[in-house]
């Protein structure tokens, strides 16, 4: 079982941000996310595999004007 901005989400062997990101609505282009508290780049997205009991938070960049 995983986190997810405090929710729990099961977990999987191989789970990546990318997978975890696209069954979560609403989702910003431009976001940032943690894995127990420390930022991974978005170009680990499709690679980075999330442990088990992992807390992840997103955080979706709005720019105004």
């Amino acid at each position: 079982m995983i986190t997810v901005n405090g929710n729990k989400m099961e977990w999987r062997p191989g789970l990546t941000i990318e997978q975890v990101l696209k069954n979560l609505s609403d989702i910003f282009p431009i976001i940032v996310v943690k894995v127990n508290g420390k930022p991974v780049s978005k170009k680990e997205f499709k690679t980075f595999e999330i442990p088990n009991n992992a807390d992840i938070a997103t955080i979706e960049i709005i720019a105004g004007g």
